[in-house]
């Protein structure tokens, strides 16, 4: 329930829905005296809307000298794209592929790597003509950097622009629009849940309290 609900949160904001089944999750549990309970690696793949398949993995069992960056990878399916200059038999498709990095403090570090490959392919026997890549490396540390006018620093942290959106609320402003509702984190904990019921570890307790 900590690194692992990083990407969790990841996928249901990539793909803008909630997942519909565990379908894999592979754990390795801590070593006592830490509770049997509690996994100190994991992968799991989750089932989303349309057929889209969605896998996060991490992991606690490793040296510092061995840490890698987290990152979260966007393969897009190929989709067709208009060139003027193709043949009248001839087809372009572009299939992407994003690859973000250091989402979890991107105030330290981030880039968004984008990776196009095109190709010409002829429509009858989609045999290929000519295949290529385009690269794109980006680096955004405020909204400025994206021709937003939200308030924001390059050396904010992510607490602070929660704490801007918490006062937004209060005082009844639009802000940037990124708010986690209630319902959000009630959907972030089922999907956590379900991870954990095909990992075998079960669904964490819950404990039911009166609100006053």
């Amino acid at each position: 329930m900590d690194i692992g609900s990083y990407g969790i949160s990841a996928l249901r904001a990539i793909f803008a829905a909630e997942p519909e089944s565990c379908i894999e999750c592979n754990v390795k549990p801590t070593v006592p005296p830490a509770s049997e309970l509690c996994d100190a690696e994991y992968t799991a793949k989750l089932q989303f809307p349309k057929g889209a398949i969605g896998e996060i993995q991490g992991t606690y069992n490793t040296s510092w000298l061995k840490f890698r960056l987290p990152y979260i990878e966007v393969l897009h399916r190929g989709v067709e794209v208009h060139d003027d200059s193709l043949g009248t038999n001839q087809v372009k498709i572009r299939t992407r592929r994003v690859v973000f990095y250091g989402h979890m403090f991107a105030t330290i570090y981030n880039r968004i790597d984008t990776e196009d490959t095109y190709e010409v392919r002829n429509k009858d026997d989609q045999r290929p003509i000519k295949k290529w890549t385009e690269k794109n490396c980006k680096s955004v540390h405020s909204f400025r950097d994206i021709d937003i006018e939200q308030p924001g620093e390059f050396y904010w942290k992510s607490y602070r622009y929660q704490l801007e959106e918490f006062v937004n609320r209060i005082k009844g402003r639009s802000g940037n629009g990124i708010w986690v509702s209630a319902d959000q984190s009630i959907a972030q904990m089922k999907a956590i849940d379900m991870v954990y019921k095909k990992s075998g570890f079960g669904v964490r307790p819950s404990l039911e309290r009166p609100v006053s």
